[in-house]
């Protein structure tokens, strides 16, 4: 997306960034109702978790592996070039 993002005019990017801003809440909660063992993947408390990802998807990554070392669960999140 942010390619494709970037090649429209400045003008159009902000009302993009809105739309998906504001469709959060309809993901979010279509993902919350995903079946239990769908959401069931998700690893549990004590596993060791390694999030890897570029851009947003490491921040969020990070964000993810904060809060699980928080609630004591090994967590990292790492920029897919510098994985090791």
């Amino acid at each position: 997306m942010t390619g494709e993002l970037m090649s429209r005019p400045a003008g159009q990017r902000g009302a993009d960034m809105a739309a998906e801003i504001g469709s959060q809440p309809e993901v979010w909660t279509r993902v919350l109702s995903e079946p239990a063992a769908v959401l069931g993947r998700i690893p549990g408390p004590g596993v060791p978790v390694a999030v890897v990802g570029c851009g947003t998807s490491y921040y969020v990554g990070d964000a993810y592996a904060r809060q699980r070392e928080r609630q004591g669960s090994p967590s990292r999140a790492e920029i897919a070039s510098e994985f090791t």
